[in-house]
């Protein structure tokens, strides 16, 4: 990748999360958001976060939350101003750059209590408009173990989703046999890490789609929607950080890689072992659906690319 000031070009990449060969960035008026090999993909049980098409009643469309290991229902990017977040959804979002009445995003636990989430951010159409992304904290649990238990109000902050947000074409993936879409939302760290949330901080993330404004209670990676209502601790992700390719001791590995593989990001000595020694995963299934040797294949150059940087 080369950069031009402030526009990021990626000139070729051979291999990268959405399998992408060529991907040039988007602006927006705040940042210019990441081109597709810089995307890392968020893990649940050691692979790849996925989702199955159409599980969830009543969350189809824009509101289902989609992908395999080979097009991952979730990733993350970060720079020095911005935490970037994506969700491949079904459908558009956002057709003619107006967002639909719904919203989605992510929970996010600081504490490892994964019965209760700490932050909220959501891509928000349901107030109308041209829609926001709307960061919120959530200090008092009436819902404990939900998903849908409602964050603090009023709103920590607001964003413009003109500003802030952008859908564009999911290549790689099309479930129910149209384009699907990426969601693409920026955060600035200025305001996260107020809340409790740094580049290097341990986290736990849930990624869903919604019908209100507060919380999350549509389709969510990581869940078979026809199994019932999730559980917060049921559908968790692995533990990872904000910053995919932050280094604190230094040793080759991230410190997202570091907790996902179970050692320590503050000591040299201590490193990850191999994602080809085991690992679960998410549920799945529909378009494209591949085995757990893809998986761990995936996973593994992944880090291999990344380490490279």
């Amino acid at each position: 990748m080369k950069r031009i000031g402030s526009l990021a070009v990626t000139v070729f990449t051979i291999f990268g999360p959405g399998f992408g060969l060529l991907a040039m960035p988007g602006t927006a008026h705040a940042q210019v958001f990441p081109a597709d090999a810089e995307w890392v993909t968020l893990l649940c049980e050691g692979a790849p976060m996925t989702d199955l098409y159409a599980d969830e009643n009543g969350a189809n469309a824009e509101r289902d939350i989609v992908g395999d290991v080979a097009a991952p229902a979730g990733m993350r990017s970060a720079d020095a101003s911005f935490l970037y977040m994506r969700v491949r959804l079904d459908q558009d979002p956002a057709p003619g750059g107006a967002l639909r009445p719904f919203s989605w995003g992510l929970e996010i636990d600081l504490d490892g209590n994964l019965t209760t989430y700490e932050i909220l951010i959501l891509v928000d159409g349901i107030g109308g408009g041209s829609g926001n992304v709307t960061l919120y904290r959530n200090t008092t649990t009436t819902l404990p173990n939900d998903p849908n238990d409602p964050a603090d109000s009023p709103a920590v902050a607001t964003y413009s989703f003109t500003t802030h947000a952008r859908s564009i074409v999911a290549a790689g993936s099309s479930y129910g046999g149209d384009p699907d879409h990426f969601l693409e939302f920026a955060v600035p760290w200025s305001d996260l890490v107020p809340l409790g949330l740094d580049r290097d901080t341990k986290i736990f993330v849930w990624a869903a789609s919604s019908s209100t404004s507060a919380s999350l209670n549509g389709d969510f990676a990581c869940h078979d929607g026809m199994t019932g209502d999730p559980d917060l601790d049921d559908i968790v992700s692995d533990p990872t950080t904000g910053d995919p390719v932050v280094d604190t001791d230094g040793d080759g590995f991230t410190d997202a890689e570091e907790l996902e593989g179970g050692s320590d990001p503050n000591d040299p000595n201590s490193v990850p072992s191999s994602r080809l020694e085991g690992g679960g995963g998410c549920a799945v299934g529909g378009d494209g659906a591949l085995g757990f040797a893809l998986a761990s294949l995936v996973a593994a150059l992944a880090i291999r690319r990344r380490r490279g940087r």
